[in-house]
């Protein structure tokens, strides 16, 4: 069950026009919310993809997000890929990002020398996908990557960097992580913590 369970009644012409109207509430869960519609529409078959490429021209950047997110789950479909590599240069940061994300999602790994100089972009957004797509595909060349992004000046960066080096079991980031407990943004602080116990369990367990 999604967190909008009065949408799992409807067809797909009604959730068409969910996607097309105004978010039931504050613009604030606007993402989630078309998100979820979005993922609703493509299980309704070829009228529903069809429909959600539409979308992807449509000037709202949370309903472009959620049309290539859920698209992006056909991962049995042969032009998710293409339709993905599309977007990585799409001047919408969070686009981008989700395009960097789809294709995580999909295991195309073939796309990695043109994400790894994304990770030096201005955008948050671009480099914490950048970072969560090399760590998914080549630990040794994420590794140094993440160990410096603890030192990047946005918060949503140096919070990626800690989740990461906790999925790859990174032990010798420990003495950096211990540094970001008292780091100026609490969601840094907390996911700095939970990688140390992550870290120092998997420590144990190989010792």
């Amino acid at each position: 069950m999604g967190i909008y369970p009065e949408l799992e009644t409807l067809g797909l012409e009604e959730l068409m026009g969910c996607f097309q109207a105004l978010p039931p509430e504050e613009e604030e869960y606007a993402a989630g919310y078309y998100l979820e519609v979005a993922e609703r529409i493509c299980q309704c078959g070829e009228k529903g993809v069809q429909f959600l490429k539409q979308q992807l021209s449509n000037p709202d950047v949370n309903r472009v997000r959620a049309a290539l997110a859920a698209l992006s789950e056909r991962v049995s479909s042969p032009d998710t890929v293409t339709l993905l590599l599309t977007y990585l240069s799409d001047s919408r940061p969070l686009v981008a990002a989700e395009a960097i994300d789809g294709l995580r999602h999909n295991d195309f790994h073939m796309a990695m020398e043109q994400i790894i100089p994304l990770i030096s972009h201005t955008s948050p957004y671009i480099v914490g996908a950048a970072l969560r797509f090399v760590s998914a595909f080549n630990r040794e060349r994420a590794v140094p990557l993440l160990l410096n992004a603890l030192k990047h000046p946005d918060f949503l960066v140096r919070e990626t960097a800690c989740d990461e080096l906790s999925n790859l079991e990174v032990i010798e980031a420990i003495p950096e992580l211990i540094r970001l407990l008292g780091d100026s943004h609490p969601h840094v602080c907390q996911a700095a913590r939970t990688a140390l116990e992550d870290l120092r369990r998997a420590q144990k367990e190989k010792a």
